[in-house]
C-alpha cells in the first residue's frame, strides 16, 4: 500500500485566533466555537481570548478526514 502520509509543512505560528482558525477552515466564527465547546477542537486562553494551536487545527482536520473515509467505506460495503 502506498504511504498517504501528508506532509505538513512547519506553521509560522503556533497559536490563532477564533477568526483565523475559522479562515483557515473555511466555515464561521461561531462554527469554530462550537468545536471547541464539543472538545473537538482545544482552545488555550494565553490571555482573555481563546486561541487554538496549529497542532490542533491540523490533529481536527485529520481526525474529519478519517471519518470522511470511514463513512465512505461503511457506504460502499452498504451498497454491495
Amino acid at each position: 500500500m502506498a504511504n498517504t502520509a501528508i506532509h505538513y509543512q512547519e506553521p509560522t505560528k503556533l497559536l490563532y485566533s477564533v477568526s483565523d482558525a475559522a479562515r483557515m477552515l473555511s466555515c464561521s466564527r461561531s462554527t469554530v466555537y462550537s468545536f471547541i465547546k464539543a472538545g473537538q477542537i482545544l482552545a488555550v486562553y494565553p490571555t482573555s481570548k481563546a486561541r487554538v494551536s496549529a497542532t490542533s487545527l491540523i490533529r481536527f482536520v485529520e481526525l474529519k478526514e478519517r471519518e470522511a473515509r470511514e463513512n465512505r467505506a461503511v457506504l460502499s460495503q452498504g451498497a454491495k
